[in-house]
């Protein structure tokens, strides 16, 4: 039964291989129309739908949709940029002999970029609550709120106020303080 194991093994690839030329001889693994948008189209549109999720309508729609595209478009490059340097610092730091003068300036220049991004998605976030309604200013919190979750690797948001008071269990007894029968 050995013997038969690779000469089916090769036969089985053939026929893949055989398989993937003729989709593509044949034009049917076109790629599909999301895949050719570039990706700078692509937040914009998923602006509409969400707008439809909010359930938006005439002049409150256009006005939402007008600050989301202020926001994408006013924050374009800055996020490139920071895209770009996020790179280059995981080359920095993972070279071969790491130069500790590249790596603070490239730290330099994201703490410089970061806050520009934070005052933008601040003033977008407050100019888009001003136009909502209650209950659609609920849903774009929420969703908010999941675009904002810590990633893998973040350590969770530390709670503020009274939810973050806790009573500290008290700290163990030395071995002179424990009662002795």
């Amino acid at each position: 039964m050995r013997r038969w194991g690779l000469p089916i093994a090769l036969l089985v690839s053939l026929g893949m291989n055989v398989g993937i030329l003729a989709m593509l001889w044949t034009g049917k693994a076109r790629p599909r129309a999301w895949m050719e948008r570039p990706r700078a189209e692509a937040p914009l549109g998923n602006l509409e739908r969400f707008a439809d999720r909010l359930e938006l309508e005439g002049e409150t729609r256009q006005r939402f949709l007008e600050i989301q595209r202020r926001f994408f478009e006013t924050t374009r490059e800055e996020r490139r940029r920071l895209q770009g340097l996020r790179a280059e610092l995981r080359r920095a730091l993972t070279a071969r002999d790491p130069d500790r003068a590249a790596v603070d300036r490239i730290l330099a220049e994201m703490a410089a970029v970061q806050p520009k991004l934070d005052r933008a998605l601040a003033d977008n976030v407050l100019a888009t609550r001003e136009i909502l309604a209650p209950a659609q200013e609920r849903q774009f919190l929420r969703h908010l709120a999941f675009l904002l979750r810590p990633r893998a690797g973040q350590p969770p948001p530390r709670r503020r106020g009274p939810a973050d008071v806790r009573e500290r269990p008290p700290p163990p007894r030395s071995d002179s303080e424990r009662e002795v029968p």
